[in-house]
């Protein structure tokens, strides 16, 4: 009985043996078919992959810019520092509240009969996409906007309105629930 288990022990220990040796000897046949111009290749290969994965990934990401016209805004900024400066008077006079399903854009009534026209637009900064404009016509003080197209969240109101030639604007920042 201990002949046979030495037996066995001996045949696995060789059986192992010769295992290990086709595994080294098929490790070296694979590495010497392996040489720098393979190397090369590979590398390459796994660059030009990676740099069109990368390429595909930036075409279909969205991008938002802060405005559409943005080379044109930031080649007029002067205006727009005049604008704010001309407008900084009407900064606390101009009132936008959330009055439920609309905005409640309310002017000091002598500005009124002043206003030429004008425009309320509901920017979006996280999406461009839910921006929204609407012409500002005030027949009264209170000028009501719908809420119909907003999700909620944070939306900045532009109040932009013409008089007597001139451009004012006053920004708010709203939430939405």
């Amino acid at each position: 009985m201990q002949l046979l288990m030495a037996a066995s022990i001996n045949f696995t220990l060789t059986n192992h043996l010769v295992c290990a040796l086709e595994l080294f000897l098929t490790f070296k046949i694979i590495c010497m078919k392996f040489n720098w111009g393979t190397g090369i290749f590979t590398f390459l290969a796994l660059f030009i992959t990676a740099a069109i994965v990368f390429i595909i990934f930036a075409v279909r990401q969205s991008v938002n810019l802060v405005e559409r016209d943005y080379y044109e805004q930031g080649s007029d900024y002067d205006k727009q520092i005049e604008t704010r400066a001309r407008s900084a008077q009407y900064e606390q006079l101009v009132k936008v509240t959330d009055a439920g399903d609309s905005v409640r854009v309310e002017f000091p009534a002598d500005l009124i009969g002043r206003i030429d026209s004008g425009n309320v637009i509901f920017y979006r900064p996280s999406d461009s996409k839910l921006d929204l404009r609407f012409p500002l016509k005030p027949a009264s003080n209170i000028f009501p906007v719908t809420k119909q197209n907003t999700i909620p969240g944070r939306y900045i109101i532009h109040v932009q309105w013409f008089m007597q030639g001139k451009k004012y604007q006053v920004r708010k920042n709203i939430i939405f629930n």
